[in-house]
């Protein structure tokens, strides 16, 4: 079996992203390529790149 850190992530379906729920913290889920879905405690949710 392969860890975790070997397995090579799928992108983020829409699917998905509509099932993030708001938190008490501002969370990130990574999409791969420096690519990350931000989703605030207010319900705002956006997208992110680190480039």
């Amino acid at each position: 079996m392969k860890r975790t850190t070997e397995i090579e992530r799928r992108p983020l379906s829409d699917m998905i992203l509509a099932s993030f729920e708001p938190e008490s913290k501002e969370y990130r889920e990574l999409d791969g390529n420096g690519l990350y879905f931000r989703v605030k405690p207010d319900d705002n949710k956006s997208w992110h790149g680190n480039g």
